[in-house]
């Protein structure tokens, strides 16, 4: 997997903070495949680095749930929400499938699920600071990812891992990665 060595050389990087775990059940019973989740869980476990933890899937009591739906029911543009409830945010993510598939345009699953992926890791940027705005830079700092520019996105966020890493000669898969 070409993720696995990403993985490797970023796991210093997040060693400090325990893992944050997602929990994509419901996404199986979304209109995302078997493709667009394994994308997904990639790009979440790229993603993971440039916030300082250690993406894990599962679905305990403590996990983040990402809940799919196809739309916002007052904003049609949105792709993503943090869940929060009298200033305090609550571990679930809404996932708007729909208006993604808007942005993206036609696409592969492939593509499509590191577009969710981004998606999750923007609005999980939010809750790991606990804030509604968007201080930073960096391509999950912005107030709205343009899934136009994906791949230029997922390079930026390889790019910055390795650089955080200190690694100057990456392994050849981290290479094909960032080329993508």
């Amino acid at each position: 997997m070409k993720f696995a060595a990403l993985a490797a050389c970023t796991a210093a990087l997040c060693s400090a903070q325990p893992p944050l775990e997602v929990c994509l059940e419901a996404c199986a019973r979304s209109r995302l495949g078997a493709k667009s989740r394994d994308a997904i869980v990639q790009t979440l476990d790229v993603a993971g680095a440039h916030l300082g933890r250690r993406i894990e899937t599962g679905c305990s009591a403590d996990a983040v749930r990402a809940v799919f739906s196809d739309r916002h029911e007052s904003y049609a543009d949105v792709m993503g929400a943090v869940q929060w409830k009298a200033g305090v945010f609550l571990p679930s993510i809404d996932v708007y499938a729909g208006a993604i598939v808007d942005e993206l345009g036609a696409s592969s699953s492939r593509r499509l699920g590191q577009a969710v992926g981004l998606v999750i890791a923007h609005e999980l940027r939010h809750f790991l600071l606990r804030t509604a705005s968007h201080p930073g830079d960096g391509p999950l700092s912005t107030e709205r990812v343009d899934l136009r520019q994906l791949g230029k996105l997922l390079r930026e966020l390889s790019k910055s891992n390795l650089a955080r890493s200190g690694i100057s000669n990456p392994p050849r898969a981290v290479i094909e990665l960032v080329r993508k």
